[in-house]
């Protein structure tokens, strides 16, 4: 009877439209066949000279160019397949030198991004609590996070790469991977343009998450032996951040369901940060329970890496 009464209430308030960023999503989804592309705007927003990271811009910027962001990623699905047969009669690619220093990259870009914006996030949890922080304490961060956010945002399309080493190199290609990085990219994409504090949660633990992956997937790339657990351990951590938000999400429909919401989080994100998360867990469970225990413990292919979230 309550979960009647809950699926109800959400699916009322949820059918109303009449806020800016509601409005926002539909011209974003209005613009997905329409191409755009100003560079020098891009090109400003990177290089930003002024003390304030013109956040603002940055949000009109990624709204503006989100048809463009789309196809982006329909046309990374398509080359990846399209390289994947390409490569099936031919020798595999050794590109030793250039994984080793593509995932060096991003492991410095992830740990420096996630120390300017992860202490802030933590100061607010303490300040207002985990639910207050993804309710409405992160609507505006300070400037420099401001700026490592929309950077955060472009570079899921630069992880891209991640896959074309995975074909070009012949190692296996599973639906999670290229599922969840043509995903994750579309969905900051939409939601970036919001004033989100779930959003912007959801960024920030994403890279912070980053800042363990990809130092661990440099490791592998060095030929270093890691220990099963430590591989365990980084699906373990992937698996707690897809709980994490699963649980905000459940609590602010809860909060809906009971007239008790006052949250910053539109309800299309809200319902598709669900949506996502719990896909993305069911996949990453699944592969977790093939990878180390019905194997116990023992990978398949224990040379690939998972580059996934």
């Amino acid at each position: 009877m309550y979960l009647n009464y809950f699926a109800t209430e959400i699916f009322h308030r949820s059918a109303v439209c009449e806020t800016e960023a509601c409005r926002s999503s539909k011209i974003m989804i209005a613009d997905v066949f329409k191409w755009k592309f100003d560079a020098n705007e891009l090109w400003s927003l990177l290089t930003n000279q002024d003390e304030v990271f013109p956040h603002i811009r940055a949000r009109r910027f990624i709204q503006e160019h989100f048809g463009l962001f789309v196809q982006m990623a329909i046309a990374y699905v398509i080359l990846v397949f399209s390289i994947k047969r390409f490569m099936r009669d031919r020798e595999p690619f050794q590109l030793t030198t250039a994984l080793r220093l593509w995932n060096f990259f991003l492991s410095v870009f992830s740990i420096y991004g996630s120390w300017t914006m992860f202490p802030f996030m933590v100061q607010q949890i303490r300040l207002y609590g985990l639910y207050g922080c993804g309710c409405e304490a992160l609507s505006n961060l300070p400037s420099q996070a401001e700026y490592w956010l929309f950077l955060t945002i472009l570079s899921k399309a630069v992880e891209f790469v991640d896959t074309f080493f995975l074909v070009l190199r012949k190692k296996p290609l599973i639906f999670l991977h290229w599922y969840h990085h043509m995903a994750t990219f579309v969905f900051f994409c939409s939601n970036y343009p919001t004033p989100s504090s779930q959003s912007r949660v959801g960024v920030i633990v994403n890279l912070f998450v980053h800042a363990f992956m990809y130092p661990y997937y440099f490791t592998r790339s060095m030929n270093i032996k890691v220990p099963a657990k430590i591989s365990m351990a980084v699906t373990v951590l992937q698996l707690t951040q897809f709980m994490c938000f699963i649980y905000g999400c459940t609590l602010m429909y809860y909060s809906l369901a009971t007239n008790q919401y006052t949250c910053d989080t539109p309800m299309f994100v809200l319902h598709s940060t669900f949506a996502l998360s719990s896909s993305y867990f069911v996949l990453f469970a699944n592969f977790f329970h093939k990878a180390y225990l019905q194997r116990g413990g023992k990978r398949e292919h224990p040379n690939q890496t998972k580059k996934i979230n």
